[in-house]
């Protein structure tokens, strides 16, 4: 067992691999919500916000929408991903885009933070910490893709496949940690995804 579920990760260890693993939810609608809450955010501001993607993977959301906002000056990313395979093939495929290796337990704070399909991948034991650091990194909004989203009750919290984690956390628990580090959500059911939408609480009351 890895805490990260690496070996999932190994086996799809080339662009042309990774894609063909994601075949099935390359064109989730999912992605599109994620892509209008961001660009809804930054669109108009006369600053550049700083953003943080947890998990690039294969650079596709890069790809279709983070790329476009960096070059318009609406966002400065960075991408953090655990697979150094994939950080290096992103570093030469991008050049003059910042890809780290690292993951939750690295990032730097940014006005904007978002990973999709990723805590469940996380030993069980460690989802909440990575949670609470990817919260605490954020200062106005993050934006969370669930492929397993929460539910009610612990059936699934602890699933290993023999090669990765595949958990279903309690939605209560989960809202626990994401109120008690300081923001609101909004959920969106999106097919058979949940996108989380949240947003540091400014002490106004709305």
């Amino acid at each position: 067992m890895t805490d990260y579920s690496r070996a999932t990760w190994a086996t799809t260890d080339t662009p042309k691999k990774w894609d063909a693993f994601m075949a099935h939810d390359l064109g989730n609608p999912s992605r599109y919500l994620a892509y209008y809450l961001i660009a809804r955010h930054v669109w108009g501001q006369e600053r550049t916000s700083s953003m943080a993607e947890v998990g690039f993977g294969g650079a596709q959301d890069f790809r279709w929408a983070w790329r476009q906002l960096h070059d318009r000056g609406l966002v400065g990313y960075t991408g953090y991903e655990i697979m150094a395979d994939f950080v290096e093939w992103a570093g030469e495929r991008y050049l003059g885009y910042d890809f780290r290796a690292g993951g939750f337990m690295d990032l730097e704070e940014y006005d904007i933070t978002y990973t999709r399909h990723t805590l469940e991948h996380a030993h069980p034991f460690l989802w909440r910490k990575c949670l609470a650091r990817l919260l605490r990194a954020t200062r106005e909004l993050c934006v969370l893709t669930w492929f397993m989203p929460p539910g009610h009750g612990n059936a699934m919290a602890r699933n290993w496949t023999g090669q990765s984690w595949q958990n279903k956390y309690d939605q209560g628990k989960v809202l626990k940690v994401v109120k008690g580090m300081g923001f609101n959500v909004t959920i969106w059911p999106v097919a058979t995804n949940e996108v989380w939408e949240m947003r540091r609480d400014d002490g106004s009351g709305t």
